[in-house]
Parts: C-alpha cells; structure tokens; sequence
C-alpha cells in the first residue's frame, strides 16, 4: 500500500509539522498511523483478524487523544498577517500529472508571496480498499461494495451498493484529514489533486471566513452542481449558504480542528489491544462529500466559486467533470452591512427533557447570533413548552445571555398562534412578522437575497429541505414534508428555470414553517382570527392555508403570497405528537374555520390552488401542469411562476389530467394540453369528468377478462373520456353500443370513421414508440437509414406462421438467403436459423439494421385500415421492406422504396428481388426514393397526429373534434 507519510511541495514557505521521529511504542501516533495505513505491514503487528473483532469496542477517545500530538493555536489566529495556510492534498503515487499540476500550482502561490505549507497525502486506490476490508481496517456499514463499472453511483445507491472508487476517494480523505489533525493543525485547507484556486483566492479568503457563520467546522469553497452554482451568481450579499448534500464536491474545503475531531469521533476507532481501523457511525455514509460535509457538522458553502477543476484524467477512475468559473466575478461582499427592516420573530418548541433543552439553547444561540448580523431591529419571541417544570431553571439559565430574545414558558400543548395574541399590540413597532419552527434554521440561510427577492409581497414564504432526506442513503425514498412542493431537493434536481434565475413564485399557499407576512397585515389578519376556538387550539391546522386569501382581501394591489426559490434547512425535529387523535383535534379545528363566513372565503380562495399542485404537491407533477397550462403548439418546460400566477389571478381554469396505459407518448401528443399523470389505477386518485385515459383496448390495464368486460368496466367507473386504441383487426367498439350509453367512450384504430370512432393506422401510431429524433428517417428523404451489409439476406423473424408467409419466405429463398427465426422455421437449402433474444415489438427495427431485405407481411390479408407497424419497423431498420397487406398502403408509402409481395400475382416482386440482386446500382437507387408517398401531404392526412410534425396536425384535430374537445 502507498506510504501517507507528508511529502513538501518545492518552493513553499517552512513546513510547521513536526519532524519528531517515529517512537517504538506500538500505540504511538506514527505507529497508529502506520497501522492504519498499511495492511502490507505485519512485522510489529500483536494482532489478527479475529482478535480485531473480539477486540473492537468503537471506542475513538484514545486514539484520538494519541494523535493530538500538538498544542494547537486559537482560531483568530489565522486572521494574522504572518499566519501560514497549510493545504493539505491527496494524491495517487502513479497519478503524476496531477502531482505536477499541483507541484505547480502550489509553487507558483508560494513564489506570489503566499504564506502556505503544502503537504501531499498518497491517496487510497481500489487495491488498498480491498487490502483494508480484508484485515479489517475499513467496515461497511450496512452497505455493499461492488466493482466500479459504467452504471451511474446514484443508481446503485438505491440497492444500498457504492463502488469501490468511491472508498478509496472517502478514505483518501479521512486519511488527509486525519494527518493534519495528527499535524496539530488548527485549521487546513484539504484540495483534490485536480483543484484551481481563483487568482485572488488569497485575496480574500481570511475576510470571507470572518463573514462565515460562528458555528462553522468546515467551509466548502466550491460546488459542482451548475444549477446552484447559477443561482449563487445572483445571491445579495450571502457570501455564505448552509451546505445541502447536492453541492457536490470535495475538491476543496477549509476544516477546523474541532470538525476534524467531530468527524474522526464519527469514523475512527480502536480495538482494546490499540489497533485503528475506520468504521463510520451513520450507516450507509460512504460519498466522500456527504461524509466529510455531515459527520463533521457546521457545514456551510461558499456563494461564490473559489476552486474549479483542471479537469485532468484520473487514475483512479472517472475524472471530474470541469466546472470553469472564469467568467465568474468576484464583487467583494460588504462586511457589517445590515438591513434597515424592524422584525419580530416568532418560534415555538416543546421540550421534554435536559437534552432537548441543550440543543434548542444551542440552536437558538446560533441563530439569534447570526441573525443580528443581518438586521440589527429585531425581537425574538418563543413560546417554549417545557413538559417537566423542573426543567424551566435549566433552560432559563442558558438563554439569559441572548440578546433580543424574551421567552415565553408554557406548562400546557397549544398551537404556535396561541402566543400571538398577546402581541397583537406591538406587532405596528415593526415592520414585519417572521413565524418560524424551532427546528427551521437561519444560521446559513440568505436572508438579504430572500428579502430582495420578495418583491412587495404580503406573505412570502421559501423552500423547505432536510440535510438527511437528501443524502445519497435516502434518494428514491418518501419525503417527510408535508408538502412536497417546497421541498428544495427536488428543485435542484430538476433543474427548476425559477430556481437558477432566483425568479419569485405566486402561491397561495405559504407554510407556517417559515413565513414572513408584512406586520400592518400581520395586526390586520390576526386581530381577525382571535377569538376562544383560536386560541384553545391545540393543531396549527388551517391558519397557513388561510392568510394567503386573506392577503389578497388586505392589499388587492400586491401579490399575497409569494415562494421565493432560496433552501432553508428543515432538521426535522418531531416535538409536536403525531396520532389519530391530534390528527382528528386538527380536522375538528379546521371545520371551525369552515363555520365562518370571513375565515371559509380566506380557505375558498386555496380551493384552485390545491387542485394545481394536486394531492401529493409533488413538483414533477406541478411541472407538468404547468406545461399543459401555458401550452401554444410547443412542447415545452412549464413555466411555473407564469402558470403560477395564471392560478392565483384566476385568468385559465386547469387542464383536465391524462393517463395511459402502453400508449404513453402517443397521449402526451394528441393531448399536450392536459396533465399526463402516468398509468392509470382504479384506486388511489380522483378523477374528474375533465380527465382522459388513453389505453390499448387489448392491454392487461383492467385485468377482468376479454377486452368487452375491460370495456364496459371501465365505462362504468371511470367518469371522464376513454380513448382506446386499437392496433389489432378485431374489437370495434362501435359494435358495442349497449357498453357505453352516456357515449364517453372513443377508439382509433383500423375502423371507419363514425360519431365515436377516428380512423388511424397503426403504422402512424409506431412512431410513436420510438424516440422523436428518428422521426425524420421516415419523413426526411435525406435521412432514410440504409442498413450495415452485415448479412446479405432476407431477414423473415415471425412467429405467426401464416401459410402465405411461409410460402413466400420459401420462395425468395430462390433469389437469396432467408434468415428465419422466433418461431417460424423455413424449410429451403438456402434458408438460415438464427437465435433470437425475445424483445419488444417497438425494437425491431433494430433487428433489422444488418439486412438488405425484411420479409414483413401483415397477419391479416387484405384488411381496409390495417397497415401495422411492420412496414415501418422495416424503414427504420434501413432494409428494404417486402411487405404484403391493404392495397391501401400506396396511399401511404412509395411504392417505389419498397416492394409489394402480392400473395396472388407474386411474380413482379420476385423479378424486382432479382433484379436488386443482380443490379446492385438498382438495389442502391431504392434507397434515394423517399418512404412517404407524397411528403407533408401524405403527413398531414395519414400520420399527424402531433404538433411536432411537419403540417398543421390534422389527423390529431379530428380525433379531438371526434371526443368534443374542439381545438
């Protein structure tokens, strides 16, 4: 395994870390490090593997207490001008361009006068991760590691498995970490081998750490995500933002001491006979910027990106994706600055034991500190409930010292409004009302960016997160926000436009976790609301979902409510009880509210707004939503502050929602302007006559037998419009009338047109299984596909093994070789068998990429209105069809870029494969032939069925015209 021992870049100011040398004592700090680090060492090792684990007790105090070799300094140290940085990175031993890189770097800062003390770490590869698990130095805890591979980490995260390049990258880290706290370092800056420091990095650096909340262990300079590093561009004054797991990155962060301790504590232990070895306390806590980020705790991110990558190739594995921030420009933040704005906060906890009072003195403590750098007008109320009296000296005592804090003691439950009314009367000193949870954190949070992007809005509220849902252990799980709109991961992870552009949303909906209401409305709304049942009220039910209309009743002239698209973060803290019974106390409260006239059109006007967002306010589906809403012949990304405030304004009722069954794209085209919901399920959701299924007739969506039964079911229970669509000869709904008599059921399929039925080829409906971009093959003369020459053949794959098929596969194999396969076996001295894999029918094409010809004939003779999905298939495979079905499909295609195997009068298709077989310039000049009979002609009368195709989508317009739904 590579030695860890430090290594000095050249150039560079004096090394500060101690040159003692090694002490014989086995649980010396040199001696543990060696322990910890080389698996291949065994001349002075007293242990094995069993005795490890009969030994291993997670006790990590005393091995801590052997590496604190060093006094340290005091933290305001590093604020003087002769202070020396050291930087501490990781390096592969074979990864030499990357030494050099930072050889470099390094050199070049020291030559500018820098003060900084470089120390190179030799990084773990995927060998000394496999050396470490097997003397048992590294224990996965509740996880597997796998062999790294071309599958995404995220995706193997969710079956609870990390490759092994992402340990050896954790542990690189742990062990650099660990040398500077070994160091006696107070603080270090920790780089990735690959890392850029800005030009005027050291310009600035000691300043912006001053400016950094007053609990931080680890500062994080840069993140990769590009859609916060967009939105960060545009923060006011916020140099610095609480770190949320999708700021990926640990190409470099600044560590104090006690975050190195916090996070050794957290990962590093010790058998009783002094062996270390490392085993993370979190389960499932492997990514090396999660573990490092949360274990070490008082995590914050810088707003501006300090380090980028070089973008060198790694070694290790997969290199990092370079991020430039070149064109990113540093304007310098204003120290001391703070807003003018008079605010009144006001918070609730319960507290049930010493422990918990501890942790909100402390959380309160940081918050009230950090926030009186922001605005130094404020007053902070909390309505505390200590469960066991005994408790309230405690908790007095550790908050005496605050500052503008005053505390009200409750020795019984209540809602967070309760308290309110005793300050009705002061609420005018101030200019606004900030209502937070105890557990909704400000330290981190940017507050001046979210107080110049409210706007004039009444009430305005932010988006909600909780650092441990977002960790790589939770991705794919249930999210505990009760509204998952606000939820700030999925934001991000969708790349929201009104996120990266800062742009505030109308709502009418704000939740009482965090909600800023202007004070004149604030004395107004609640003067209102007080009366005996308020203030009884145990449940916080129903205020939040009332004082957005009542915004709109105060001050007609500015928007209510308004999200703004900034995190803050949610530690979750269930204090309050959750069971049947306060659950029907908040049903009971709610009802109350109903009773009243003034408080039931506060709640009316939330009515819309809830059939917007829908039941679960998932923002996939809200995204959707929006692109149905503000629909105008182009699919794209809703707008959601446009179809927000289309909502609010109440200028655009919502779109009826769509599910399918088999025909996913095929809806999403024929109805743009309706919410897709994904698959239908007769239970779980509630329909609205304004809803649509689309759904293969002989799809297994309602398991109750033959398609009829399907058929009548689904009329009876469902009580919107039902599309069926039909690729197969048989079940014409028209035939059954008596299924449907209120008529709102419709198909499209081979029929004749009539009052409930659209004539539509199958070979139309295909395109729609495959993805839009080979759409010009077919329409695009210039862009039809001509197969590999791979197989010089006929490919004839089938398993309905009809007479007239079999007959003439027999025959071409005359003219050339015939490969046969999934079922229907050929029998000629020139025929071939091939192993097919079994497959979709939507894949053929590909099967047909290595052919010249493709023997594809229908399953029904000669039938008007059935033209599948063979022909197609065949085009798109790049052979040359020879298909036989309805003398209709000359309407369609060419006849010339294909051939027609006439089951009655075979003899001209044989001659044409004769003379493409002995003319190959012919068999060429088949391809320059387009596939459509006639171009946009033939689209818009036989295959427009979307706005994405060339024409004015008439095929689409009569299928709606057909179900009433017009244009």
């Amino acid at each position: 395994s590579p030695s860890t021992t430090p290594t000095k870049s050249p150039s560079t100011s004096p090394s500060t870390s101690p040159t003692s040398s090694p002490s014989q004592d086995p649980l010396s700090p040199s001696r543990l490090l060696r322990k910890l680090e080389s698996a291949d060492d065994n001349q002075d090792d007293e242990y094995d593997d069993n005795q490890i684990e009969s030994n291993r007790t997670g006790s990590v105090a005393a091995s801590l207490e052997y590496f604190n070799t060093r006094t340290s300094t005091e933290i305001e140290n590093i604020f003087k001008e002769d202070f020396i940085l050291p930087i501490y990175y990781a390096n592969l031993d074979q990864s030499v361009d990357r030494r050099v890189h930072m050889e470099n770097m390094l050199s070049e800062l020291a030559t500018m006068g820098h003060l900084i003390d470089p120390v190179r770490i030799s990084a773990k590869n995927m060998d000394d991760v496999q050396h470490l698990l097997e003397e048992g130095r590294f224990i996965p805890n509740g996880i597997d590691i796998v062999p790294t591979d071309d599958e995404e980490s995220w995706l193997k995260h969710q079956r609870k498995q990390y490759p092994t390049i992402e340990v050896a990258v954790l542990l690189s880290h742990l062990y650099t970490i660990l040398q500077a706290y070994q160091d006696g370092q107070e603080i270090a800056l920790v780089l990735e081998d690959d890392a850029v420091l800005k030009n005027d990095f050291f310009s600035h650096w000691k300043e912006l750490t001053k400016m950094a909340p007053s609990d931080w262990k680890i500062l994080q300079w840069a993140t990769s995500n590009d859609a916060v590093l967009e939105q960060n561009k545009l923060y006011e004054n916020d140099p610095w933002i609480a770190w949320q797991p999708e700021f990926y990155s640990a190409n470099g962060y600044m560590i104090t001491r006690e975050g190195m301790e916090e996070l050794l504590s957290h990962s590093l232990k010790q058998t009783e006979s002094g062996v270390i070895y490392w085993d993370i306390d979190e389960p499932e806590l492997i990514v090396a910027d999660e573990v490092v980020y949360y274990l070490a705790g008082g995590a914050y991110t810088s707003t501006f990106p300090w380090i980028s990558t070089s973008g060198q190739d790694s070694t290790l594995g997969e290199s990092h994706k370079i991020f430039k921030t070149d064109d990113i420009k540093y304007e310098a933040k204003e120290e001391g600055l703070k807003r003018q704005e008079n605010i009144l906060i006001l918070s609730s906890c319960t507290l049930s034991d010493e422990k918990e009072i501890i942790e909100e003195a402390k959380r309160l403590e940081t918050d009230v500190e950090n926030f009186s750098r922001w605005n130094s007008n404020f007053r902070w109320v909390v309505s505390a409930m200590i469960v066991d009296q005994r408790l309230v000296p405690i908790f007095e005592e550790k908050i005496s010292s605050f500052e503008n804090l005053s505390v009200e003691i409750r020795s019984h439950g209540g809602s967070k409004f309760g308290f309110v009314a005793d300050l009705i009367g002061e609420i005018e000193q101030f200019d606004y009302v900030l209502l937070k949870d105890n557990d909704i954190r400000l330290s981190g949070f940017p507050w001046n960016t979210f107080m110049e992007r409210k706007g004039n809005s009444v009430v305005s509220g932010v988006l909600r997160q909780s650092v441990e849902e977002a960790l790589a252990r939770n991705l794919g799980k249930p999210k505990h926000e009760s509204y998952e709109f606000n939820e700030g991961q999925m934001w991000k992870y969708f790349g929201v436009p009104e996120y990266t552009s800062l742009s505030p949303i109308p709502t009418m909906f704000i939740e009482h976790g965090f909600a800023l209401l202007e004070a004149k409305f604030a004395e107004w709304f609640f003067t209102q609301m007080v009366d005996t049942q308020f203030l009884s009220q145990r449940s916080d039910g129903g205020v939040d979902r009332m004082w957005c209309g009542a915004a709109k009743t105060f001050s007609p002239n500015s928007p209510p409510c308004t999200l703004v698209p900034v995190v803050v973060l949610h530690d979750d803290i269930q204090t309050l009880p959750v069971n049947d019974g306060f659950q029907m106390l908040d049903q009971l409260e709610f009802t109350h509210h109903n009773e009243t006239e003034l408080l039931r059109d506060w709640l009316d006007e939330m009515t819309e707004w809830e059939h917007f967002i829908g039941n679960d306010s998932d923002l996939k589906t809200v995204l959707e939503r929006c692109r149905a809403l503000v629909y105008s012949g182009e699919r794209t990304t809703g707008d959601v502050s446009q179809c927000a405030s289309l909502i609010v304004e109440k200028k655009k009722e919502l779109p009826g929602d769509i599910y399918a069954c088999g025909w996913d794209a095929l809806a999403l085209n024929i109805f743009p302007d309706f919410t897709y919901r994904g698959l239908w399920s007769k239970s779980g959701r509630s329909y609205t006559e304004k809803d649509i299924i689309v759904v293969d007739l002989h799809s297994p969506c309602v398991p109750t037998g033959d398609w009829q039964s399907s058929f009548a079911h689904m009329a009876e229970i469902f009580p919107g419009k039902i599309l069926y669509v039909n690729g197969e000869s048989v079940g014409n709904v028209d035939d059954y009338p008596e299924m449907d008599p209120n008529k709102r059921s419709f198909q499209i399929g081979p029929f004749p047109d009539s009052s409930q039925s659209t004539q539509v080829y199958l070979a139309a409906m295909t395109l729609f299984v495959i993805e839009a971009d080979k759409w010009s093959w077919i329409f695009d003369p210039n862009a039809r596909q001509i197969n590999t020459g791979k197989h010089q053949a006929i490919a004839y794959f089938v398993s309905n093994c009809i007479p007239y098929r079999q007959n003439a596969a027999k025959e071409l194999s005359n003219i050339a070789v015939v490969h046969h396969g999934s079922g229907c076996h050929v029998e000629s001295e020139n025929t071939k068998q091939m192993e097919m894999e079994h497959h979709h029918w939507s894949s053929n094409w590909k099967l047909f990429r290595d052919y010249k010809y493709c023997l594809v004939m229908e399953n029904t003779a000669d039938q008007s209105g059935y033209i599948t999905e063979k022909i197609v298939m065949a085009f798109l495979g790049g052979c040359i069809p020879i298909y036989y079905g309805t003398q209709e499909v000359f309407d369609i295609f060419n006849p010339e870029s294909f051939i027609f195997y006439d089951i009655n009068n075979p003899e001209p298709a044989l001659a044409k494969m004769r003379l493409f077989e002995e003319d190959p310039e012919s068999y060429r000049q088949a391809f320059k032939e387009p596939i459509l009979k006639d171009g946009s002609v033939t689209i818009e009368k036989f295959l427009s069925l979307s706005d994405e195709f060339p024409g004015n989508s008439g095929l689409k317009s009569r299928i709606r015209k057909t179900m009433g739904l017009g244009e």
